[in-house]
């Protein structure tokens, strides 16, 4: 959250819930990115976030400490979905922060969300 408000990129506030996903033997990444997209918008159906917008975002990290896999999930206050988004070490902004930690991770949110915010602005 600090990110985001630093980047002066939305007002945020952060809850202490997060969609729980459980299972074993997942398929592929992009079965496990669409069930963390579902899982957030069941739970922002559920329960309510009072905020225009929730951010989701999930971080893999392989057994070793080498980050797999950052996604993110923005939902608006209705639970549906208005970004989708998964970097892993296929896409250029995922090997150009070449995550190692969490920060790292967050970094990635941040500057994907900027990109897609600026993307949205239409008033130049």
């Amino acid at each position: 959250s600090a990110l985001m408000t630093e980047a002066d990129l939305c007002e945020v506030s952060v809850s202490e819930e997060a969609p729980l996903l459980k299972g074993e033997g997942w398929p592929n990444e992009m079965a496990v990115l669409w069930i963390f997209a579902r899982a957030a918008r069941e739970q922002v159906r559920e329960q309510p976030q009072g905020s225009g917008y929730a951010l989701f975002a999930d971080y893999w990290f392989a057994p070793d400490g080498r980050v797999w896999a950052v996604h993110f999930v923005v939902c608006d206050q209705n639970g549906d979905w208005v970004i989708v988004d998964m970097q892993n070490s296929h896409h250029e902004d995922f090997r150009k922060i070449d995550p190692k930690d969490i920060a790292d991770c967050d970094r990635i949110v941040q500057e994907r969300l900027a990109m897609y915010l600026k993307e949205g602005d239409h008033s130049q």
